[in-house]
């Protein structure tokens, strides 16, 4: 019997079975209830609940293969389901294709439930999927969700159950597995996580030979995973941000592959743990793995991990008993004072590069670190080599004991506490303290502190500015190593010339501007620089180049700086700022209207502002994205071009990758318009564009050249056009 109570009349109808035409709506104008069969013709056959209707399921509904149509502010309640047999639900203008069973548990949209069981699937279209999901399905059976779902409500896989996802949008809810080690999601598809998304309960990760891509932290925070996973055919899992490891990664069952896309794994804490089976691979690569644990690596005797472009930082004593360990790419090992050992029943190889150390220690200490074989074997291929980054500074003063008197009151080469009033020449490695400083008297004139190759350390538990300069001219620092640096241990007269490479070991805020004047390197090593309210100056003629960095704070213009109210990025005309695997953060529109920006390796723009490609009525600036690098324009961005000339943002060949997500691209304000002529272009969910201002000065993507365009439309992105004019031809895949 169906039942319907509408503008406060009663009306009843008697039939046996209700049929709808394909696209007939019947709307609810007040409260009904349902207990038949539903048949539909057609999947778009349309029951649809308007705005402020209740639709209340008092009986199970079995095979519903049309469209059920819930507007906005319309509910559905009652104590039973509707079981969906390959027919929609539309929800709110999403629509689902569902073989699921809709459970609407108290008829508000954070309690309603999809349970997916045995063999069943949830295809969503672009939007939100309102209510919580559940898999469960019976054992050797899978459920499946595909599409472009945005969760709302939980998602949970029950105890033994295994979910198959090929989603086009980032995941952006937690995984929880019900229970310990039981649950499994599968991959047909690449996976991308929203930030600060993880697993709520350890269990396994069968990532097909797709990728799986974990997303950052959250407000620029490190990512933390607090459980533990047993990855099976892992081929690519990347990081995106700096991620911590509270955890146990288990590659037992298969290879895996660790892209570290530059980012820091931390693996401090104490269950931290990569862990390879026997006859196993582990590869990792393009990742610095920080504060390294004696129980990090979990090898058996025939497990192998393989390290590419990987730095290690040793908290640590760490030694190994037990596997393979092979340096076929560029490794960098910090040792911090500790010794990475290698007992008998492990082996390293060093195949065709040379592995750097850094002892770590510092000047005076007697906790000096190395890689020592003690027992373990070590075997060199093509020429593989392992060597010290720098001169032992006591190996120095050992060499130099017989011609150097009274050393120990030596305190300008030992304890560096010392006044000059000249141009210097370091001779060794330095360590600054709150007790032993250097002061430069700059009254005369503007000096060079010469590091002829030395490094000088600082030390990190002291607030005080180490490196004084008095009398109003400048101190120039060339060809020196700067560890542990910060602004606030030097003068503001200080500039950092040629030579000069400075290494981060923590978050760094700016308390003064930074003056380059030389081709400098700063490696942040993953970590954020804050502008704050300061600007890095890279003045006329010097270039530098910043590595695995994450800039926050950047606002006004290349040509300007912050101009004291708010941090910037000041690249003065002829100047070069080369960024390599970095994040800029916008706080404000920043307008890059001076200079040279070259792109190297992944480069991301993130933030709510604009990074506008200008001129400042001098000189056009120019952006270069390199050969195999890629240039990200993160979601609600700006990426504007408004030069003068149209040629400023240059693809430099065919692998050369501009990624637009969800971001918008506004060339309205070029002049001359904009030319694309090279690399490829893709658009991940809906990018505004806004074309050139008029058809003369159009927005060109040259896809009919040699060197042409290549634009790629990922599934469920949108080039979506809203002003200005566009030219282009073909390759459109």
């Amino acid at each position: 019997m169906i039942q319907f109570i509408a503008l406060g009349q009663k009306e009843s109808f008697m039939k046996k079975e209700l049929y709808f035409l394909s696209m007939i709506f019947f709307a609810l104008a007040g409260v009904g209830s349902l207990s038949a069969a539903f048949n539909f013709s057609h999947e778009n056959s349309t029951f649809r609940i308007r705005s402020g209707c209740n639709f209340r399921v008092n009986d199970d509904i079995n095979g519903w293969n049309g469209t059920l149509k819930k507007e906005s502010g319309a509910t559905i309640d009652g104590s039973n389901n509707i079981v969906f047999d390959s027919g929609i639900f539309e929800d709110n203008g999403v629509k689902s294709l569902l073989s699921a069973t809709f459970d609407p548990i108290g008829g508000t949209d954070s309690n309603d439930k999809l349970i997916l069981g045995s063999s069943q699937i949830i295809e969503v279209a672009p939007g939100t999927v309102l209510g919580d999901v559940e898999v469960n399905s019976d054992s050797n059976l899978t459920a499946t969700i595909c599409g472009q779902p945005y969760f709302n409500g939980s998602l949970t896989i029950k105890e033994g159950k295994e979910l198959v996802i090929g989603i086009q949008s980032k995941l952006n809810k937690n995984v929880t597995f019900e229970t310990v080690n039981t649950c499994t999601l599968k991959l047909i598809d690449d996976l991308y996580l929203s930030d600060g998304v993880i697993f709520s309960v350890a269990g396994y990760v069968n990532v097909n030979n797709k990728s799986f891509v974990w997303g950052a932290g959250t407000n620029g925070s490190a990512l933390i995973i607090t459980t533990s996973l047993t990855w099976l055919n892992a081929g690519d899992i990347q990081l995106t941000g700096s991620t911590k490891l509270e955890g146990q990664w288990d590659f037992s069952d298969g290879d895996g592959i660790i892209n570290g896309n530059g980012n820091i794994l931390d693996v401090s804490h104490e269950s931290a743990k990569l862990k390879v089976g026997s006859n196993k691979i582990l590869w990792i690569t393009d990742i610095v793995l920080k504060n390294l644990r004696n129980t990090t690596f979990d090898l058996q005797s025939t497990s192998t991990i393989r390290m590419s472009n990987v730095t290690l930082h040793l908290a640590e004593i760490v030694t190994e008993d037990v596997g393979t360990y092979i340096a076929d790419g560029p490794v960098t090992v910090y040792h911090g004072g500790f010794n990475w050992n290698f007992d008998s029943g492990s082996y390293m190889q060093v195949d065709g590069i040379t592995l750097w150390h850094d002892e770590g220690a510092q000047v005076g200490a007697s906790n000096k670190g190395n890689i020592l074989f003690t027992g373990g074997s070590f075997s060199s291929i093509s020429s593989g080599t392992i060597k010290e980054m720098s001169v032992d500074v006591e190996d120095q003063i050992e060499r130099n004991r017989l011609d150097i008197t009274n050393l120990d009151d030596n305190i300008a080469i030992r304890k560096c506490g010392y006044s000059y009033e000249e141009n210097i020449t370091l001779t060794y490695n330095y360590y600054l303290n709150n007790n032993y400083k250097m002061t430069v008297d700059t009254t005369a004139e503007n000096l060079v502190l010469n590091g002829a190759g030395h490094f000088m350390q600082f030390d990190g538990t002291t607030a005080a500015s180490l490196i004084n300069s008095s009398g109003g001219n400048s101190l120039t620092l060339q060809n020196i190593l700067l560890k542990d640096f910060v602004t606030s241990k030097v003068t503001s007269e200080v500039k950092y010339g040629d030579g000069t490479v400075i290494e981060l070991a923590g978050n760094m805020t700016l308390d003064k501007n930074m003056d380059i004047v030389g081709t400098v390197s700063l490696d942040a090593a993953g970590f954020e620089i804050d502008l704050g309210n300061y600007d890095i100056d890279v003045q006329t003629g010097a270039v530098l180049k910043c590595h695995n960095a994450r800039i926050k704070g950047v606002s006004s213009s290349a040509s300007s700086g912050g101009g004291g109210n708010s941090g910037g990025l000041k690249v003065f005309l002829n100047s070069t700022l080369e960024l390599y695997n970095c994040e800029l953060v916008l706080n404000h529109d920043y307008q890059f209207d001076s200079g040279i920006l070259d792109i190297y390796y992944d480069v991301k723009i993130t933030g709510t502002n604009e990074f506008d490609i200008t001129t400042n009525g001098e000189v056009d600036s120019v952006v270069n994205i390199k050969s195999g690098t890629k240039l990200f324009i993160d979601r609600n961005a700006t990426l504007k071009y408004s030069s003068d000339g149209n040629d400023n943002l240059v693809l430099e060949n065919s692998s050369s990758i501009l990624h637009l997500n969800g971001c918008t691209f506004d060339a309205n304000s070029a002049q001359q318009g904009l030319l694309l002529q090279k690399g490829i272009l893709i658009i991940e969910d809906k990018v505004n564009v806004l074309g050139g201002p008029n058809e003369d000065n159009p927005l060109v993507i040259d896809v009919d050249s040699t060197n042409y365009v290549t634009i790629n439309v990922l599934g469920g992105g949108i080039f979506n056009l809203i002003s200005g004019y566009i030219e282009y031809k073909e390759n459109i895949s």
